[in-house]
């Protein structure tokens, strides 16, 4: 089965969403700001993504941001 860039761009919505409820990050500008630094993306463009104001970015962008994700997740293995 192959999967879509669409799809792909949900799944790290739904991660960044559950990332920003687990209680890591202090607020939501810790959490842009490390997934930004970790994927190589500007905070602005993680947090219009989050907020909806960026819905669709490019495959190079949802491919950046779920190296970030991924690499946030690693982090804060407990």
């Amino acid at each position: 089965m192959d999967t879509t860039a669409k799809q792909v761009a949900q799944w790290a919505l739904e991660q960044i969403i559950d990332l920003d409820r687990s209680g890591i990050y202090k607020n939501e500008t810790a959490l842009y700001t490390e997934l930004a630094a970790l994927g190589d993306l500007s905070t602005s463009l993680i947090r219009q993504f989050h907020q909806g104001d960026r819905p669709n970015p490019t495959a190079e962008t949802i491919d950046r941001m779920v190296a970030g994700i991924k690499a946030a997740r690693r982090l804060h293995a407990a």
